[in-house]
């Protein structure tokens, strides 16, 4: 991607920014660790392999941010390692780590000052500036009337993103229902995508794959909520379905969890302890009975993640005990399809069937699609020195290919700037 695209700066920082993400939101785990650590070092291994590119990745401003994440990452690894070794409380965990980032904040402020004095580091190129602040004449007229440099309008997105447009937003509630660490990237990349190419016109083209993601995510859905109840009624059973295993006991008092217990989600909640609650009395918020969620290795203490197993937990006790178990087992008959559920979500599913195949538009959006898709592919690929806009000739190109021809010796060589070369 570096050897073939400049956009690589875009994608490494996107994905750096989603590996910060994941430690605000309580979603740093070993896994993560070593996705983000392998990707970047062997990333930047490859990258200063291409000649245009060296050590830039090391020098340049643009590229500090992935950086820093990593030196983040190794530290949150190395604090999590300790931990366990040395069996802190969480109390010491937190003074640990807080002590370790000190450090390195130390390390770094006095290797930026060693660096900065020296050149070391390349300022931001012109491009990136323009996305972060007011667009200002250059004085040259043709680089400033660049149509690509301006600000995108709402035609240009329809013309070519087109029908994928119309279920952004359903694929988005899709994503707000069913928050994985992909979903956050994807929430993250549609952000970043509509936001640049907002200022930047020829940026529309990053929204493409997330456009196409986000209808995908949406048309995946819809297709599984039609086709689960007739697998229900099959015998067919996914992950969420299987009954959790008995909670057992760790050394350190914490509960483990299998598979299916970690799907569940729920608090696991003492009969004793719901008797006590007499009514709505919200009770003391007990955040280690929460399962492990399907991201989690273990409950991580002194961090975001326990702060919301509090806070999840604290507003789980202010409902009813009553009212606790009715949503668990409706959850469970609506997932395993149990009793009068099964016959309402078949019903459900004949419906939106009928629906999408005789009422909806969703056959004519599709080919009126695909016909646009066609029509916009033969455009680009079909390129000419000589067209009709209305009644107008347009033959600029022709023109200066004549110009050239006639006023340059056959062997000349024609240096451009492959921007405004043309």
């Amino acid at each position: 991607m570096v050897a073939a695209w400049g956009g690589y700066i875009f994608v490494l920082n996107m994905i750096g920014l989603h590996a910060l993400m994941l430690v605000g939101l309580g979603r740093f785990n070993s896994g993560v660790h070593k996705a983000y650590t392998l990707f970047f070092l062997i990333g930047t291994l490859g990258a200063v392999q291409i000649p245009v590119v060296g050590w830039t990745p090391l020098r340049s401003l643009e590229q500090m941010g992935p950086l820093g994440v990593f030196l983040v990452y190794q530290v949150l690894a190395v604090c999590d390692a300790q931990r366990l070794k040395q069996k802190m409380t969480t109390a010491t965990f937190v003074k640990f780590r807080i002590g370790a980032f000190v450090m390195l904040l130390v390390a770094i402020a006095g290797v930026s000052m060693v660096l900065v004095p020296l050149g070391y580091f390349g300022p931001l190129s012109a491009r990136i500036r323009g996305l972060f602040m007011k667009h200002t004449k250059t004085g040259n007229p043709l680089v400033d009337s660049v149509a690509e440099h301006q600000p995108a309008n709402p035609s240009v997105y329809r013309a070519y993103l087109n029908a994928p447009l119309d279920y952004v937003s359903l694929g988005a509630l899709v994503c707000l229902f069913n928050r994985t660490n992909g979903s956050y990237f994807v929430a993250l990349y549609g952000f970043i995508a509509s936001h640049f190419s907002g200022k930047m016109s020829r940026l529309v083209l990053i929204c493409g794959p997330i456009v196409s993601i986000v209808s995908a995510i949406w048309l995946g859905s819809l297709l599984d909520f039609i086709l689960e109840p007739y697998f229900i009624l099959v015998g067919k059973r996914d992950a969420r379905t299987r009954l959790p295993a008995p909670a057992a006991a760790s050394k350190d008092g914490a509960t483990a969890t299998s598979a299916g217990a970690k799907a569940q989600g729920l608090v696991s909640r003492s009969k004793k302890h719901d008797k006590d609650r007499k009514g709505t009395a919200p009770a003391v918020p007990v955040e280690s009975e929460w399962h492990l969620e399907e991201w989690e290795e273990e409950l991580r203490p002194g961090g975001v993640s326990e702060l919301k197993r509090i806070t999840k937990t604290y507003f789980w006790n202010v409902m009813p005990a009553t009212m606790q178990e009715r949503w668990r087992v409706a959850k469970a008959d609506w997932i395993t399809g149990s009793g009068q559920l099964r016959y309402l979500r078949l019903a459900l599913s004949i419906l939106m069937f009928s629906y999408i195949v005789f009422f909806s538009a969703a056959g004519d959006k599709t080919v009126t699609f695909l016909r646009h898709c066609d029509a916009v592919a033969r455009a680009m690929s079909d390129a000419q020195i000589k067209y009709k806009e209305g009644d107008d000739l347009i033959d600029d190109h022709w023109m200066g290919y004549n110009w050239i021809a006639n006023n340059t010796p056959e062997d000349s060589r024609v240096m451009a700037w492959w921007d405004y070369g043309y």
